[in-house]
């Protein structure tokens, strides 16, 4: 339910690489990822937050297309 809420925020605001951490933990928990934050506004305060933000985009990016990819080799019957 809180993980819902999340994307009815305006601003979602980061001082920590931790604390990118810690959401990333919780969402992934509860079987959800960035995704949910569709359409808040992000900010990162440091560079250090910037990047760990940076890194988990980048790995759900990557999961995604591994995602896809698995997909497509299961529908050519390719992969059992």
């Amino acid at each position: 339910r809180w993980a819902a809420a999340l994307g009815e925020c305006d601003w979602l605001v980061f001082s920590s690489a931790n604390g990118v951490r810690y959401l990333l933990e919780r969402l992934w928990a509860h079987g959800r990822d960035l995704r949910v934050l569709a359409g808040v506004r992000i900010a990162a305060i440091g560079p250090g937050t910037a990047d760990a933000l940076r890194q988990a985009i980048a790995t759900m990016n990557r999961e995604r297309a591994l995602r896809r990819e698995l997909a497509a080799l299961m529908a050519a019957d390719r992969l059992r």
